[in-house]
């Protein structure tokens, strides 16, 4: 089958023919406005299957490569259109392409986080770019504040929240800057395709007596592969351990994306202030 072999079609033909009759795995996304939603696409290196409109196609497709993905088969929509393929779905119902960090979408699915007080919940997302953990979290009721230095992509965060009906409270910020953290606990703190050091002593902190930080995020190694190189934003082996060792450690792994890249994944709870 044409779309059997990678993940998802990016659908960039216009919204009328979308409609019409598209892959059941199909995301609609305009063009130019690809450019700015690229938060709302699975992390690269992601396999895509991309339809276009003929003038655009070259243009969209080298794109998509400059930023890491892998498109594995092109139709022109003319191509489309006399492609007797079966299954075409009608209407404008947009497939959910993204999804949150790994770590995260595991730790919520097998109920790994747990709670002596009631909801609602709330968590801090440091260097949260964007947005999807933020916006993942969100949908599962939590309150979510969230923060990255760069306003165009909070700007991008804020528009994916928009989509999935969530609110989520942004600050554009520096995270280096001491008015920029909250000064208040949360029951979990991320960090994560991010790392700064200095944050450590904020998350142990901050973090209320019951509650987790969870942190995922290139580790040594990685500089073989790519990016990226600098040693300041890879995390060295039992790092974590050590940074958060009065917490109790409940993930410490390091596994392997698609690229060979090595990335840190790690889940700790601080002890209740009864606990020794």
């Amino acid at each position: 089958m044409l779309n059997s072999d990678h993940q998802a079609w990016l659908d960039c033909r216009s919204l009328q023919e979308y409609s019409a009759g598209h892959f059941p795995n199909a995301a609609f996304f305009s063009w130019p406005e690809l450019q700015h939603r690229l938060n709302e696409l699975p992390a690269a290196p992601a396999n895509l299957g991309l339809i276009a409109p003929e003038a655009q196609l070259g243009l969209i497709l080298t794109f998509l490569r400059e930023k890491g993905y892998k498109i594995s088969a092109c139709l022109t929509d003319i191509e489309f259109a006399n492609l007797k393929a079966p299954g075409l779905v009608v209407g404008v119902k947009s497939t959910r392409l993204w999804s949150p960090n790994p770590l995260l979408q595991q730790v919520n699915e097998k109920n790994l986080l747990t709670f002596l007080h009631s909801e609602p919940l709330n968590a801090l997302d440091l260097g949260c770019g964007g947005g999807r953990d933020a916006v993942y979290l969100a949908e599962q009721g939590w309150q979510v504040t969230a923060i990255d230095q760069q306003a165009r992509v909070i700007q991008r965060a804020k528009t994916l929240a928009k989509h999935n009906g969530v609110d989520v409270n942004w600050h554009c910020c520096d995270l280096r800057s001491q008015d920029c953290l909250p000064n208040q606990s949360f029951d979990l703190i991320l960090m994560n395709r991010f790392l700064n050091r200095s944050l450590y002593p904020y998350m142990r902190a901050h973090t209320r007596p019951g509650g987790y930080v969870l942190i995922s995020t290139f580790a040594e190694g990685a500089e073989v592969f790519g990016s990226p190189k600098n040693p300041n934003l890879l995390i060295k082996k039992h790092e974590l351990a050590k940074e958060f060792a009065e917490f109790e450690v409940i993930v410490d792994k390091i596994s392997r994306i698609e690229d060979g890249r090595p990335v840190a994944s790690f889940l700790a709870r601080r002890l209740e202030e009864n606990k020794t």
